[in-house]
């Protein structure tokens, strides 16, 4: 009785710990590794790799070091995650790669003005690596030169340098025209043409009209004289103002005039002798209240363009007048047919 009473206790407690067996290999589950690298090396660190039981979720994180940002995951060759933290349920055994590159630099390049041209080569540069823009001029315009921070950097339409360090830089155009514009001072003194828009280089003939009782002085350029001729042709390189300026056709005589006095006989129109001579100065000036006379010397005298005034009524005083060269000669002749007194006073204009 004993005896069977052991056997039947012993098999309830082999049942027991078969059971027990059982249930802890059902608990037992498949366990995968998930190794992990960088490249370069130097580039950055990776956290979150190991084994990892089947179903569970891993956590890897990328880190770049200095001068280097943060590219992808690949497994294999392949992209897996654009994402500098890649989580996953674990499946399988994972070989993954985080790729670092260097850091990125940023090249802005825009042209001047917007329609001038179009640019290209501008955009995100690994650090070190060789940059080349181009600078392409639009219709109407040409290229003048790169600038950075308001400094020119380069005259060449395709500027090339390392990418070290981001940069903000302008492709200035200018119009392949030149614009020559031309103006009258004063505005009612005569007509100045010519202007226009011109290709680089081209002749350009510009041409001053005085009004009436106006003469041409000079043509100026930013209150520079550039000619003093009323007929001025020049190529055409740089856009600018002209202005042709005119002046009362009297302003050219009107001044002092230093030389002598000389009175005397005349016969046949000219003298034949002189009772005195002395040194002597007058003033020619412009008339008051006529814009076709000048006075000299306190006398009045109907004058034109020529500068030249004759008159002699019968019975009467004869005047002559005239400027040649920079001087002022006066007759006044008196008398009858064939004879009389004169008095002539000339000077050089000072």
């Amino acid at each position: 009785m004993v005896f069977r009473y052991f056997i039947y206790c012993s098999i309830i407690a082999a049942s027991i710990i078969l059971l027990q067996a059982c249930k802890k290999d059902e608990t037992v589950k498949d366990v995968f590794n998930v190794s992990v690298s960088v490249t370069p090396s130097n580039s950055g660190s990776i956290q979150g790799g190991g084994v990892y039981e089947n179903g569970k979720v891993a956590t890897i994180t990328a880190t770049s070091n200095s001068g280097f940002v943060f590219l992808n995951f690949t497994e294999n060759g392949n992209i897996v995650s654009m994402d500098s933290i890649y989580s996953f349920e674990v499946s399988r055994n994972v070989s993954l790669v985080a790729n670092f590159d260097t850091s990125a630099v940023i090249i802005s390049a825009l042209p001047i003005p917007s329609t001038g041209g179009s640019i290209e080569g501008d955009g995100n540069y690994s650090f070190g690596s060789m940059v080349s823009l181009i600078a392409n001029a639009g219709t109407g315009y040409h290229f003048l030169n790169w600038m950075e921070n308001g400094a020119i950097v380069s005259t060449d339409s395709i500027y090339t340098f390392f990418a070290n360090q981001n940069r903000n830089l302008y492709a200035n155009f200018d119009t392949l025209f030149v614009n020559i514009q031309t103006y009258s001072d004063p505005s009612f003194g005569g007509i100045a043409t010519g202007g226009g828009a011109f290709l680089q280089g081209a002749s350009v003939t510009l041409t001053a009209t005085p009004a009436p009782k106006f003469v041409f002085e000079k043509w100026t350029l930013n209150g520079v004289i550039v000619s003093s001729q009323p007929v001025f042709t020049f190529p055409a390189t740089v856009s600018g103002n002209y202005i042709a300026h005119f002046a009362d056709y009297r302003d050219p005589v009107v001044g002092t005039y230093s030389g002598t006095r000389e009175s005397g006989y005349w016969s046949n129109s000219n003298p034949i002798g002189y009772d005195t001579t002395y040194a002597y100065s007058f003033q020619v000036l412009k008339h008051p209240n006529s814009s076709d006379s000048i006075i000299v010397d306190g006398v009045t005298y109907p004058i034109d363009s020529t500068f030249y005034y004759y008159s002699s009524p019968y019975p009467g005083i004869i005047h002559e007048l005239k400027f040649p060269s920079d001087s002022c000669i006066v007759y006044d002749y008196s008398g009858g047919l064939g004879g009389g007194s004169y008095t002539r006073k000339k000077g050089r204009k000072l």
